[in-house]
């Protein structure tokens, strides 16, 4: 037992962290500092930019059409919306956008072709019917392009 007795245990001592260690570590650290900052900002731009998406689509509402009235130097624009107010005043200003260079004639029908942009699609029919116009196409929000046939009646187109 005396054998047992006289060994003794001794452990290195404890190094301390080298500095190229700390120095991993300490870079780590910011580059994903640098990053988390960079994500949430472009995480805000992201949900500012979908918040003003709906704004950026502008003339949505006359798309398709422009390929009708291609060649037209004016259309009549016709409504029955108080352009006063801001958005009907944007949707007539989105109109002339994408349907240029053709020019919009405001609440003028008597052109060959007539935009109807009402607030209700019985109020666009009446005022076809009264001015002898056929619709010619129609969107899927209720914009109505009409035609009138000048021929039948030559003194109402000027």
């Amino acid at each position: 037992m005396s054998l047992v007795s006289n060994i003794k245990l001794t452990f290195p001592p404890r190094q301390p962290r080298s500095f190229s260690k700390f120095f991993f570590v300490l870079c780590l650290l910011a580059i994903t500092l640098f990053n988390a900052v960079d994500l949430i900002k472009t995480v805000k731009d992201v949900y500012m930019f979908k918040k003003v998406l709906p704004y950026q689509n502008i003339g949505y509402k006359f798309a398709g059409l422009e390929e009708f009235v291609k060649g037209e130097e004016i259309v009549g624009y016709y409504t029955d919306n108080d352009l006063n107010q801001q958005e009907h005043s944007k949707q007539f200003s989105h109109a002339q956008f994408i349907l240029a260079p053709t020019i919009l004639d405001l609440n003028n029908l008597e052109h060959e072709y007539i935009i109807f942009f009402c607030s209700k699609e019985s109020v666009a029919w009446q005022e076809m019917e009264k001015i002898g116009a056929a619709p010619w196409r129609r969107n899927q929000f209720g914009v109505i392009l009409a035609r009138k046939d000048i021929f039948a009646n030559p003194g109402s187109h000027f």
